[in-house]
């Protein structure tokens, strides 16, 4: 094996590592857009149970608990996931996954055609 082959393996390696750092990132980012949906949807939760009991109504049972949080979450996911900085974190996560295993397959090609 030549030094150019060399420099361009270790040049390909390094795009690769490149490019999972960029998918750590990106997921990374998912992970907060997903806490600030919870974060939300509980304090959302927390004003309507209060909105309740100021009404001098009560929550009857797990069922009907499980209705507003589920409406809450739904409503506040739906608002943040259909927004466009979170479907471009979605679109960096598509798009660094297929870059990786594109990295991955062409790789693992040129290691067995060496074998």
């Amino acid at each position: 094996m030549d030094t150019q082959q060399h420099t361009c393996e270790i040049n390909q390696l390094l795009k690769t590592f490149d490019g999972l750092i960029q998918l750590f990132q990106a997921s990374f980012d998912y992970q907060l857009v997903l806490a600030d949906i919870w974060i939300k949807a509980f304090s959302e939760l927390t004003r309507e149970l209060a909105s309740y009991e100021a009404k001098g109504e009560t929550i009857k049972d797990w069922q009907q608990f499980l209705e507003v949080w589920s409406n809450i979450f739904d409503r506040e996911f739906a608002q943040k996931f259909g927004s466009e900085d979170a479907q471009a974190i979605q679109r960096e996560i598509l798009e660094g996954r297929h870059e990786l295993l594109a990295r991955t397959t062409t790789a693992a090609r040129r290691s067995s055609q060496e074998a």
